[in-house]
């Protein structure tokens, strides 16, 4: 498992590598590329390249690159922790996978100074 400690509160840009047997994912041409976020109590956020206000992003679509922009300082809460989180990489609008396959990237929040 891929795991990451920040602070409570925290909207620092958080930048992921998509990767499938230690190589990025090619990201051209894909439909869209979701974020699903779920804290502690198991409540699910999701977050898409299709939103109207995006708040993730492909920076390199060769290079798998994705880069998620936390849209408030509530998203990260201490009290939610540890965060697990995995992507939907979508080829279609009807076909997806998910990253990373069997696993769950995860996010532990530490208190707000």
């Amino acid at each position: 498992m891929l795991a990451a400690t920040i602070r409570e509160k925290a909207t620092d840009n958080l930048d992921f590598e998509l990767l499938a047997d230690g190589s990025a994912i090619n990201l051209t041409g894909v439909d869209h590329v979701e974020l699903h976020i779920i804290d502690s109590s198991k409540k699910t956020y999701r977050y898409s390249t299709d939103d109207d206000s995006p708040a993730i992003a492909i920076m390199s679509a060769t290079g798998g690159t994705i880069q998620f922009i936390p849209p408030s300082a509530t998203v990260f809460l201490y009290r939610r922790s540890p965060y697990k989180l995995y992507f939907q990489v979508w080829d279609t609008s009807t076909q997806k996978y998910s990253v990373p396959g069997d696993d769950r990237f995860e996010i532990k929040v530490l208190k707000e100074f």
